[in-house]
């Protein structure tokens, strides 16, 4: 109302203390549920009439990431996030993978070997959000041959005999395996 010399403000609970001068747009930066902006118009030192509107729920903390665990193998990356927000709590979270677009999904297929940068945004009802990257290096790992057994046991004869090899493959999603007999092509 223009009838006022001036104006002054307050962003609380219900009531507040009065306290703000006023003069033209003022953005609102207390974080809380159901907070009241009340305005007081002034003639010279009198207060006049006074109002509240609200109540209004703000937030402009971002959302915590609270854990961001990747795991992968030679071809695929899984990114398991866990975010949180008191006050307006979580709306999405979303990931990314070498700068490319944020997705829903946060699973990566069909990866070659090498270097990635991987990024998790968070993003509270209120937009406010939070990102983390982690770097994840995508290698082919050669299995590892912990036991070679035959049936029947070495020095006996027999007709047909049973090679098994048991290995360790690490990160390796789909190994493949080539063997020689005596020395032939492989």
């Amino acid at each position: 109302d223009s009838k006022y010399d001036s104006y002054k403000y307050c962003v609380g609970k219900n009531e507040c203390e009065i306290d703000n001068e006023y003069k033209g747009t003022t953005t609102v930066e207390k974080d809380g549920k159901n907070i009241y902006v009340c305005a007081v118009g002034y003639f010279g030192d009198v207060p006049g009439k006074s109002i509240c509107v609200g109540p209004y729920n703000v937030d402009t903390v971002s959302p915590e990431i609270i854990s961001n665990k990747v795991t992968y193998t030679s071809s695929k990356i899984v990114v398991n996030a866990t975010c949180s927000d008191t006050l307006s709590l979580v709306k999405e979270t979303k990931y990314s993978i070498n700068g490319g677009e944020y997705q829903e999904s946060n699973l990566f297929t069909n990866l070659k070997t090498g270097e990635y940068k991987v990024k998790t945004k968070c993003v509270d009802n209120a937009l406010n959000e939070s990102e983390v990257e982690a770097t994840v290096e995508l290698k082919m790992s050669a299995p590892t041959i912990a036991q070679v057994s035959q049936t029947p046991s070495s020095g006996e004869y027999a007709q047909k005999r049973v090679i098994r090899i048991t290995y360790n493959s690490i990160n390796v999603e789909s190994p493949r395996y080539y063997y020689s007999l005596d020395g032939s092509t492989w």
